[in-house]
């Protein structure tokens, strides 16, 4: 999974600039439970980059998250195709709110489909950014 997650990188990047997250990323890679897709390890890849600070397969309740960034106020769920179907779209509202509220009212949930990732992953933050500003300008 992290060579494919480098593979594609490749493709958009400069992939010298991501040196030191994937070192990061090579000693935590054998975790259990982590780094579930190559999306994943793309993400956590473009996050480490910017020195975002990552916590990764947090424990909220009985949920676990992919990841939680917490400078930027932000659960970020990274989603795979079956996540598009309505009942599936409902019961992550649910739980959701619920995780929002266990981090408390300035945490958001960001949920980002892979499509996206693959697309063009060095765009993941201005994404988070703009989700946040259009939230915000949204109440």
């Amino acid at each position: 999974k992290l060579k494919n997650a480098i593979n594609r990188i490749e493709k958009v990047a400069d992939i010298s600039k991501y040196e030191s997250a994937i070192k990061i990323v090579e000693r935590n890679l054998n975790k259990r439970g982590w780094f579930q897709s190559t999306e994943e390890i793309m993400v956590v890849l473009e996050l480490l980059r910017w020195k975002i600070k990552v916590h990764h397969q947090v424990k909220i309740y009985s949920y676990s998250v992919d990841f939680v960034l917490p400078d930027l106020k932000v659960v970020l769920e990274i989603d795979g195709p079956m996540h598009r179907l309505n009942s599936v779209k409902e019961k992550e509202s649910i739980r959701d709110e619920l995780i929002c509220l266990a981090l408390g009212s300035d945490y958001e949930v960001i949920r980002i489909n892979t499509e996206n990732i693959n697309l063009n992953v060095t765009k993941l933050l201005d994404g988070i950014k703009a989700i946040k500003k259009y939230r915000r300008n949204k109440k």
